[in-house]
Formats: C-alpha cells, structure tokens, sequence
C-alpha cells in the first residue's frame, strides 16, 4: 500500500512537470508572436502618422500658419519665446515685431480655411535665410482679403492701434516701423528695415551707403549674440563688415 502510494505521487509530480512545461511553452509563444492582421506594424504607424496637415505651417508659420482645428489655448508665451532659435534652429524672425507673421485664427475662419490654405501654399517654403515662409503676415493677410478693420478688432487683440494704423494707411514704410523687430533698425530715410539678417551677408560700404548707424550695428550684432543659436550664427558672419564699419 506504501508502495502504491510513492507511485501515485511520482505521477502526480510528472504530470505536474508536463503541465508546467506546456503553460511556459504557451506563454512564450504568446510574447513572441507578431501582430494580428488588424494591428500590423505598417498600419499602427500608419495611424500614429496619418494626422491632418497644418493649415499654413511649413512658423510660420510659424508662425503665420494655424491648424485646421482649433488653435490650443495660448501659452502666455510670446512667438519670439516659443521659438527662440536658441538651440541652432532658424528660429522666430527677429526682422519684425511679434505677432506681425501671427494671424488669428477668428480671423482665418472669418475668409474661409480653405481660401487661407490656398493662399499660404503660394508663399515660398523658406526664404534667403531659411526663414520659413516670411511673406505671409498679418499685413499681407488684410491686403490679400480685404479684411475691414471693423473685423480685425472684434475678432483679435494681437495687434495695437498703431500696427493697425500703419497696415490699413498702405504705406510699406509706415508698416515697417509699426513691426520693426527687436534685431532690426528702421531708417526713417529711405523707410526700411535693416535686420540681422540683412547684416550678416553686407558689407561696410552697404551699410554705409543704407545709412545705418554704427551704434545701431553694434547694438544689433550685440543682441543677437546675446541670443545665442541661429541669431549668434548671423552675428558671427556680420562681424568683420560691422568691425570695418567701426573704423570709418
């Protein structure tokens, strides 16, 4: 009876090892098995990636561009402070104010998505200085559509009255100072705008035939350094043209 027993719990103790075995086997096959059909590799990122395009972003637009849904509560953050440049990127346009390639959204809804896409996508991707599609502004924006300025001031409280002034008078160098930027200097002269970027690929005798102070040279040169990134990059190549400036 003694012995009958011993042979019951050796059996108990195999069959006890084979379903052990069978249920590691399964778990194995499970963790390594590949996606199902509904869920392969290719269509999970097929989902993750299969967003709605920007409505105008290639800064500007961001920038300039929004989204085809609702814009995400503001920050608190300026344009410049959002995208600052300083981690080697091009980088906010330091040329204008902020807000000046920023158009509200009320006011994208106002003359219809799909017109504003169509007229953003006629804008170069980048300009000269790879700064992404720089002529789309609130400037250009009100001209193109005709936006009253009843319109403007119900539906955004981005721009002052003297922006608002200088857009709806026409005149460019009226513009150009309303939205002259922290890294520019407006010649009241000639009614341009002299920026970082316009310094870093002159020469002296350019700034002195447009007429730029030296001091504003230097101040803007400074700045940017003091910026660091992209803007620090624009300073180093104006250097010697403004070194040279200095000396005449």
């Amino acid at each position: 009876r003694v012995l009958r027993g011993v042979e019951r719990m050796k059996k108990r103790f195999w069959l006890f090892v084979l379903l052990l075995g069978w249920m590691l086997a399964g778990c194995a096959g499970a963790e390594t098995a590949g996606p199902g059909p509904e869920e392969s590799e290719g269509e999970s990122i097929a989902a993750e990636t299969s967003l709605p395009e920007s409505a105008a972003q290639a800064e500007s637009s961001a920038s300039a561009g929004t989204s085809e849904t609702a814009p995400e509560e503001p920050s608190g953050e300026t344009p410049e402070e959002e995208n600052s440049g300083t981690d080697g990127g091009v980088g906010m346009c330091q040329e204008h104010s902020p807000y000046y390639h920023v158009i509200d959204y009320d006011l994208i809804l106002y003359v219809g998505e799909d017109d504003f896409n169509a007229w953003t996508n006629s804008f170069a991707a980048t300009d000269a200085y790879d700064r992404p599609q720089e002529g789309i502004s609130i400037a250009s924006f009100l001209q193109h559509f005709d936006v009253p300025r009843n319109i403007v001031e119900a539906n955004s409280d981005y721009y002052s009255e003297d922006q608002l002034d200088a857009i709806y008078s026409g005149d460019q160098s009226q513009i150009n100072e309303a939205f002259c930027g922290d890294l520019a200097y407006y010649n009241p002269s000639d009614g341009q705008l002299y920026s970082i970027y316009w310094l870093s690929d002159h020469t002296a005798a350019d700034y002195q035939a447009a007429g730029v102070p030296v001091s504003e040279v230097e101040r803007i040169l400074d700045d940017a350094s003091a910026m660091g990134g992209s803007y620090a990059s624009l300073a180093e190549a104006a250097a010697p043209a403004a070194e040279a400036y200095a000396l005449e």
